[in-house]
């Protein structure tokens, strides 16, 4: 993959690499036996796509992900199993300093009634060469961190009316710890209406500066699938740390292939604890409509 960003009239094409974005990649596939999957990729400092999707600017480096698995067979409760190691790293361009980096081994398993987990642990290095703030007093100073955490995912079979995906990381955190729980449930209900939920609880402490945070963020969502061309889905949804809640409503009717029209409704609300900063008190702060129709034909 190969692009590069210009101005906003499409003119100004460079021969230089600071505009452009590289990505290698090369895989080879498998449940059983040996499967790998190899890239590099480079992000120029001045690479700016405009629409999102990009994390960050300005570094390049590979990513690495090897596997060995097996297909247990008739007798086995276990449809699959996998150890995996993997390596991603980061380096920044303009110096070639290292910006991030994470290696760790990783197994994986698929029951045959339909159970998947995930056992990760990661050695990180972390070159933050500029203080960022996680919240409001907590903080993480310029320096160049090492630590080891562990990731592990547990998911129920999808094809049960009630099932949920359940993720604990646990361990270091640049100067200190970290220990977070995300749970994804979705039920269900009928072949027409499903709801899920998302809730994350996250605790980071750095016990050497007396800093600690603790966030929540909670999501509800409703989604009604009347046929095939008519959607209606809603959610609402809270964060602790930013003192807010997020409301959005959305209609999707798609009369053929091509054609789409959508109603969309958003607003952002909140709380009491919002105005704690001497901030006078209000009860909305950004409320949009939109109506959006798309329609593809051929000349």
């Amino acid at each position: 993959n190969i692009a590069q960003t210009t101005d906003v009239q499409g003119k100004n094409f460079s021969g230089s690499a600071d505009p452009s974005f590289f990505n290698f990649s090369w895989e080879r596939r498998s449940q059983e036996g040996f499967a790998y999957d190899l890239s590099y990729s480079y992000t120029g400092q001045e690479f700016d796509p405009k629409v999102g999707f990009l994390s960050m600017s300005g570094v390049k480096g590979p990513r690495v992900r090897l596997q060995y698995g097996w297909l247990p067979g008739t007798y086995s409760k276990l449809f699959s199993y996998s150890m995996s190691m993997f390596m991603h790293q980061n380096n920044r361009v303009v110096d070639y300093s290292l910006e991030s980096a994470m290696y760790g081994p990783g197994f994986n398993f698929i029951t045959k009634s339909g159970w998947t987990g995930r056992i990760g642990i990661y050695y990180s290095i972390q070159g933050v060469n500029e203080e960022f703030e996680l919240a409001d007093k907590v903080n993480v100073p310029v320096g160049k961190y090492r630590y080891v955490t562990t990731r592990n995912t547990l998911s129920t079979p999808m094809s049960k009316p009630l099932s949920t995906e359940l993720t604990i990381s646990a361990g270091e955190f640049y100067d200190g710890s970290n220990f977070t729980v995300t749970a994804q449930p979705i039920f269900n209900i009928s072949s027409s209406v499903q709801i899920s939920g998302f809730y994350n609880f996250n605790r980071i402490v750095f016990n050497d500066r007396n800093q600690e945070m603790n966030s929540h963020v909670g999501r509800l969502k409703f989604l009604y699938m009347y046929n095939t061309k008519l959607s209606v889905s809603a959610f609402v949804q809270y964060n602790s740390l930013e003192n807010l809640t997020v409301s959005n409503f959305r209609l999707r009717y798609n009369p053929k292939e091509g054609n789409d029209l959508y109603l969309v409704y958003n607003e952002i609300r909140p709380v009491n604890s919002y105005f704690d900063g001497g901030l006078p008190e209000i009860n909305l702060l950004n409320q949009i409509v939109q109506v959006k129709y798309v329609h593809t034909f051929k000349l």
